[in-house]
């Protein structure tokens, strides 16, 4: 069985809900069946760079996402030189079209997700 490559696109690998979750999972995934990767929008070094890595995943910058157009470029070349993916899954919000559009130019599948909290918490996930 082939390995499920997949791309998660956070602000950065510190301390914080999605990601101490992600490392939690990332920690007891099956190494022969998925294998994970971090593309952080900084160049700063993440709180669990070291440990990404020491488990064999890559932490990937693809810093100005202010700036949309090097961000597009960035993001481009990032997937272009790890790549291929099979599902690019972004917990930052929201996920630009460009990004939409350059995921599934490289045939990845490309995932976003909200949480949104309003008298209780709701949430939406799609596959876009």
């Amino acid at each position: 069985m082939p390995v499920l490559r997949i791309l998660h696109v956070v602000g950065s690998m510190n301390v914080g809900g999605i990601e101490t979750w992600l490392m939690h999972v990332l920690r007891r995934i099956d190494r022969q069946r998925y294998q994970m990767d971090f593309l952080v929008q900084t160049t700063e070094p993440g709180v669990f760079d070291d440990e990404i890595r020491k488990l064999g995943s890559k932490v990937i910058p693809c810093p100005n996402p202010k700036r949309p157009l090097n961000h597009a470029v960035n993001f481009f070349r990032a997937i272009k030189a790890n790549g291929p993916y099979d599902i690019i899954h972004s917990h930052v919000h929201p996920l630009p079209g460009w990004n939409r559009r350059n995921t599934k130019q490289n045939r990845a599948q490309p995932y976003k997700h909200t949480k949104a909290a309003a008298k209780g918490a709701s949430i939406e996930a799609s596959v876009l």
